[in-house]
């Protein structure tokens, strides 16, 4: 696993093969071209939230496409340690929270982000659960965006200061982007 495009092009990733399913290289340049398409200066300076993250790919990837910082959420042990081992160099960008996800975005509810990714585990319930809650407290910024990676049998409703932009289908992953919505 390697990062696709920008200023860390190349750069090798590891992670634990037998603990994660990581979101794959073909999909996160999918997502990237993707964001870059239709919202072409969102990457620029961004702050981005990467909740269930991993060994991090999808957030250093926006970091090498322009963001700024990164804040990476993931409390396994094992996997953390690779998340930091990716990370490293990049400590000044990047702020990892080793504690449950679900918890974690109670803790940082005031929050705001430019882009939040989200890629729980698949078929566990949470994907519904930390869209309300990352919803409830506003966290996405005005023309923010909200990428969810999962599976297709995982079904989730908008919330209502959140529009649907695009659903896009690789097998049993599914891609649904959220935008924000001013409330009226």
């Amino acid at each position: 696993m390697k990062i696709i495009a920008g200023e860390l092009k190349g750069k090798i990733l590891t992670y634990p093969k037998d603990r994660l399913r990581p979101t794959t290289d073909k999909i996160r340049g999918a997502v990237f071209n993707m964001i870059e398409a239709n919202f072409p200066t969102l990457l620029n300076n961004a702050i981005v939230c990467d909740i269930f993250s991993g060994a991090g790919a999808v957030g250093i990837e926006a970091l090498s496409r322009g963001a700024i910082n990164v804040t990476c959420i993931e409390n396994d042990k094992v996997t953390l340690k690779y998340l930091k081992e990716n990370l490293h160099g990049l400590e000044n960008r990047s702020i990892i929270i080793p504690i449950d996800a679900i918890k974690t975005i109670d803790k940082i509810r005031d929050k705001k982000f430019d882009l939040i990714f989200l890629d729980p585990p698949y078929n566990m319930g949470l994907v519904e659960l930390t869209v309300k809650k990352v919803a409830r407290y506003n966290m996405l910024k005005e023309e923010g965006i909200m990428v969810i990676e999962h599976h297709k049998k995982e079904i989730f409703s908008t919330p209502l200061n959140m529009s649907l932009f695009k659903i896009k289908d690789y097998s049993d992953t599914l891609i649904t982007i959220l935008v924000h919505k001013e409330e009226k």
